[in-house]
Formats: structure tokens, sequence, C-alpha cells
């Protein structure tokens, strides 16, 4: 007879080793996203540092140009005084507060009630703010698609484009990407509903929020 062998192998691994741990769980979506926001905002910053230096040296505000400029006095307008205010120009040129979409003069109006801020100085938080959500949503895409050296280039990109000199100003551009931006990442992450309130509100902000796509 042969002699039975026992084995004395300590259960959960080879002779050795012990039990198996559990592998520890990999960083968070915002902890991934801290080097691709920190690029945005140096970008954005060195651009905020650059029309700060312009502006005063034209003799300029920095405040005003960022704050009251073009639509934003539109918009801080609308949030003050609500729809009704007509320009009439030359050659018959008719202005319209009509042409902007309700949603962001509404949360700018939601900010100068909660807080002792002007209708500027509450535009330029909402689009700060925004830009960042923005940035997030733009890079948890770009990693979802590509992976996280894809989408930290990707957001810095974003920040560095010509026009994104409207992300530090008090305009709808931010509110409004980051509204895109989170609906395309919960679409590709089988969310419809938050895909669908957040197209929504992307739509009331901005006309090309709400816009089609043209057909293919």
């Amino acid at each position: 007879m042969h002699p039975v062998r026992r084995d004395t192998r300590p259960p959960g691994g080879p002779a050795g080793r012990g039990p198996q741990r559990a592998p520890r769980p990999g960083p968070g979506p915002l902890r991934r996203a801290v080097p691709a926001l920190g690029l945005f905002a140096a970008a954005r910053l060195t651009g905020l540092l650059v029309l700060t230096l312009w502006a005063r040296h034209s003799g300029r505000s920095p405040r005003a140009l960022l704050a009251t400029s073009w639509d934003s006095e539109w918009y801080a307008g609308i949030a003050a005084h609500g729809y009704g205010r007509v320009l009439h120009g030359a050659h018959g040129m008719v202005l319209d507060d009509l042409a902007f979409f309700p949603l962001y003069p509404a949360l700018v109006r939601a900010v100068t009630t909660l807080l002792p801020v002007t209708g500027g100085t509450a535009g330029l938080l909402l689009s700060w703010l925004a830009a960042g959500a923005a940035a997030w949503g733009v890079y948890l895409v770009g990693e979802r698609l590509r992976g996280r050296r894809t989408a930290t280039v990707l957001v810095l990109l974003w920040g560095l484009l010509p026009h994104s000199v409207v992300l530090t100003m008090a305009y709808t551009e931010p509110v409004m990407t980051a509204f895109a931006a989170w609906a395309l990442y919960a679409l590709l992450t089988r969310r419809w509903t938050a895909a669908a309130v957040l197209a929504v509100l992307a739509g009331l902000t901005r006309p090309n929020g709400s816009r089609s796509p043209p057909p293919s």
C-alpha cells in the first residue's frame, strides 16, 4: 500500500504564499483626471494673465472685459430684469434679448440671490466652475474612448484653443460644454436618463446645445 499524502498547503493559494489578497481598487475618476485638470487650469490661468496684461496696457479693466463685455452684458440684464430689451441700431438693425437662451441668466439670478455679488461676478463664478466641470467631462469621454494619455492631451488642447478665452468670461460656452460632455459620458456608460436630462440642459443654454447633427 502506498502512503496517503496529506496536503499541508494553506488554503487560498500555492504552498508558502498564504491567502490571496483582494486587488486594490484603482484611483477614482476625479483622481485620474487631476493631471489633465491641472494642465487645463495652467493653460487658462496663463491666458488670463496675458489678457490682464493686455487690458492694463490698453487702459481697460480686465474684470470689465471678462464680466460685462458683449453678450455678458445681455445675460446680466436678463438675469436682473428679465426679457424685453430691444435695441435699434444703424441701417435698421434690431437687437433683441430673445436671441439668448434662458438657463444661464437663470443661474446668474440664482447666484446673485444667494450671494452678495453682481451679475457679472456671478457669471464669472459660474463660467469658471463650469469650465472645470467641462474639462473633467471631456477627460472622461477621451479616457473611455482612447485612454488616459489621449484624454489628458485632449483636455490640454481644448484649454489652449484661441477661442478658449470665452471659458474665463461670463459666457455660456463653458456651461453648455459641461452639460454636453457629461451627457456624452452618460451615453457611453449607458445612463440614459442622466444623458437625456443633461442634453436638455445643454439645449437650454445655447442654440448649438439644442441643434441636431446634420444627416449623414
